[in-house]
């Protein structure tokens, strides 16, 4: 059997000081399972590649070999 794990998060807004907004975030994370750390920690690795940035690729005329 196979399990998907769905993140849905709820748009809420509140207006805290850095210094509150940072605690809370700390918080939701230590209630958190050792595992559900992780998982999330490489959810965010994985979509990295997403964020945009300014950077730009260089383009290369090195031979690419599809396999």
């Amino acid at each position: 059997m196979t399990t998907f794990i769905i993140y849905i998060s709820i748009m809420q807004i509140s207006f805290n000081t850095k210094e509150e907004s940072n605690k809370i975030q700390e918080d939701a994370f230590l209630k958190l399972s050792k595992e559900e750390r992780v998982r999330r920690f490489f959810y965010l690795v994985s979509r990295i590649n997403e964020f945009p940035t300014k950077a730009t690729k260089k383009k290369s005329d090195n031979l690419i070999i599809p396999e």
